[in-house]
């Protein structure tokens, strides 16, 4: 019943509508069949009992002179004539009054003088005053009537006339009457189910478009979306013209609800800060498109917990109704951090229960930059005054002592011992070594504005390149170069460009030893000039890269620390930046940029 049930519940409208009315009529049908062929059963129950009552009064009668005659040839007679006569009759029989046979129908099975077999109806009826009617079959399984009435003279019982009739022409008939019942309400059922069909097609045709539209409106299809008309103005009527008026007016709410939500996408996604929202334990559930700057995938950010990519570096504040500002550094794929102020604020439901966090990353990188970059150029220029005031105050006498020892050691008058020569000689180096060490610190105090001429930056490495190699820290080293033939003229001060390179490529040189290779290489890239200097030697620990532009940081004996923080200064006063990459152990690589056009 249940395997039924199911399917049953997917049929339309229209499918059941149809099998309702068929199965009313049908049912209406068989119910006045049931009435119709019992009442009918009835009227040829009777019409067989009244016909089997006028027969045995037939017989009876005509009976009546055969019996006072003693003539029981004459009583065959008419017992055979009256079964022959009447297609009903199975039997007809007189008795006597002691209930043997005094004629039968059937003489062969039946004689005369002898008693009928045990029958409790022979018994009723020979007890019966009247005409009595009793129900039972014969030896074939039909049912008969046994209709047995007395043979009655001037109020003496001369006998007992008996008939037997047979319902087999009733039950045939009422055989014929079911099944034209049964033919008669097949096709009422048929009629009910078409008529069904025809009366739900119209009621559901509307229907059905209703509900596709519905479909189309629940799924966003709204292009799908169709007006529902009908001709009828019936209720299916009115409700798809209330229908067509909500799905015009929700169309439109959610237009504009998808415009709103295409606008806010567009908002968050192509935003300058980096926005998102964490789930309450903590991991990310949404990141908008500025976090692809970092080198990762969207999808390497769902579900993993914002401290694996979000470092916080200072306690943060509360600015009220659950607000938190604080500063973080935030890591990008290849190692590199940016410097953010997030701010964060809690996501709520419907009920005002906090679900997540919204946050708000601005990257302050170059911010942080430009205020190293104006706090090193505060302390340089500081460090320059007093640079400049004491190499004015020292150079002075530090030429005299050179001019001195000079004349110390040409006097003619006077012989100088070896000795004495050995410590003039040491005399004058020394104060050589202190007046480029002044130089440098003249230079690096007051620097000289660049005087731009378009160069070749190829022939200007070149020239840096030649003179190296006469430099002791040359020897045993193997310089290589990679020069772009397509970079081309740029402007730039030449004297400062090849002092740059000078000081890259000789630290580069010193820091291989023996035997170890630097390689020059140029190209053009984003518009920009790209020097790299590239070097397999010792490298640079960690936290001696972090402070390489500071003034006075150097790890080689003998020099001040001036050298690289002079390079990034004409580097920066060429609109260009420097870069620098090192691993312990594996070498360093030099980057330098310098614009190919000066704005």
């Amino acid at each position: 019943m249940t395997g039924f049930i199911k399917p049953l519940r997917r049929w339309g409208l229209g499918q059941k509508l149809s099998a309702t009315l068929c199965i009313l009529v049908f049912g209406v049908a068989l119910l006045i069949s049931f009435f119709v062929m019992g009442h009918e059963e009835r009227a040829l129950d009777a019409e067989l009992r009244h016909r089997g009552s006028n027969i045995v009064r037939t017989l009876a009668r005509l009976s009546v002179e055969p019996v006072l005659q003693d003539d029981p040839w004459g009583l065959y007679k008419v017992a055979r004539d009256i079964v022959r006569s009447e297609n009903v009759m199975v039997y007809a029989m007189v008795l006597d009054p002691r209930g043997d046979v005094f004629s039968h129908s059937d003489p062969a099975r039946f004689p005369i003088g002898e008693p009928l077999p045990t029958d409790p109806l022979t018994s009723a009826a020979l007890t019966a005053e009247g005409l009595l009617i009793q129900v039972g079959r014969d030896p074939a399984g039909e049912t008969v009537y046994h209709v047995t009435l007395p043979i009655v003279l001037d109020g003496q019982r001369l006998g007992v006339a008996r008939i037997g009739v047979t319902r087999r022409y009733l039950e045939g008939s009422l055989t014929r009457l079911k099944r034209d019942v049964f033919v008669i309400s097949a096709l009422l059922a048929a009629l009910g189910m078409a008529l069904g069909l025809v009366i739900s097609r119209r009621m559901t045709r509307s229907l059905e478009r209703l509900s596709a539209s519905v479909r189309a409106l629940s799924q966003g299809r709204l292009d799908e979306w169709i007006l529902v008309e009908t001709k009828e103005k019936d209720e299916i009527g009115l409700l798809a013209d209330s229908f067509n008026q909500m799905a015009e007016s929700l169309r439109e709410r959610i237009r504009e609800i998808q415009a709103t939500k295409r606008y806010l996408e567009n908002l968050l996604e192509n935003a300058n800060d980096f926005i998102y929202t964490l789930a309450l334990g903590g991991t990310f559930t949404y990141v908008n498109r500025k976090f692809l700057e970092l080198g990762y995938a969207k999808g390497e950010f769902i579900g993993r917990p914002a401290s694996a990519f979000l470092l916080a570096s200072g306690d943060g504040r509360a600015e009220g109704n659950g607000r938190e500002a604080f500063e973080a550094r935030l890591q990008a794929k290849e190692g590199a951090e940016r410097v953010v102020v997030v701010t964060t604020s809690p996501l709520r439901d419907n009920e005002g229960a906090v679900v997540g966090t919204l946050g708000l990353a601005k990257d302050i990188t170059e911010r942080k930059e430009l205020e190293q970059r104006l706090l090193r150029s505060e302390k340089l220029a500081t460090i320059g005054e007093m640079a400049g005031a004491m190499a004015h105050e020292i150079r002075n006498p530090l030429g005299s002592i050179y001019t001195a020892v000079n004349l110390l050691s040409v006097a003619p008058e006077r012989p100088i011992r070896e000795e004495q020569l050995v410590l003039l000689k040491t005399i004058r180096d020394e104060t050589m070594r202190l007046n480029r060490i002044l130089t440098d610190f003249l230079r690096f105090a007051r620097p000289r504005s660049p005087l731009f001429r378009p160069h070749d930056v190829n022939g200007l490495v070149e020239e840096v390149l030649a003179a190296l190699r006469h430099d002791e820290a040359a020897r045993g080293n193997a310089v290589y170069k990679e020069l772009d033939p397509r970079l081309g003229p740029i402007e730039v001060d030449a004297d400062q460009v090849k002092q740059v390179l000078w000081n890259v490529v000789l630290n580069s040189l010193q820091a291989v030893g023996t035997d170890g290779n630097v390689v020059v290489a140029t190209a053009r890239e984003d518009g920009t000039a790209k020097i790299r200097v590239r070097d397999n030697g010792r490298g640079i620990p960690g936290e001696e890269l972090s402070r390489i532009f500071e003034p006075f940081q150097t790890t080689k004996g003998g020099g001040m620390g001036l050298g690289l923080a002079i390079v990034q200064r004409i580097v920066e006063a060429h609109g260009g930046r420097i870069t620098i990459a090192s691993e312990e152990g594996k070498g360093t690589l030099v980057e330098i940029h310098l614009p190919i056009r000066r704005s």
